[in-house]
């Protein structure tokens, strides 16, 4: 993920944090929200957001909701 220029790295799933959407190390619930929201979109679409299109294969799918979910309750702290 790229952030104020510079890149972010994070584990998988992990996309949202209470400041500015700065991954957080937390995968929660708020993680699985956002990429519900974009579920179906692609990069012409209102609701897209590159960042939840963890596979990057132009298309938030099914994957991309699996491997949050996947995640879900995992901290890397």
């Amino acid at each position: 993920m790229l952030v104020d220029g510079r890149v972010m790295v994070a584990m998988p799933g992990d996309i949202t944090g209470s400041t500015n959407n700065i991954p957080d190390r937390i995968v929660d619930g708020i993680d699985i929200a956002v990429v519900c929201e974009a579920y179906g979109s692609e990069p012409r679409d209102e609701n897209w957001n590159p960042d939840v299109d963890i596979n990057n294969d132009g298309i938030v799918g099914g994957i991309d909701v699996a491997t949050v979910c996947k995640q879900f309750g995992k901290t890397d702290l």
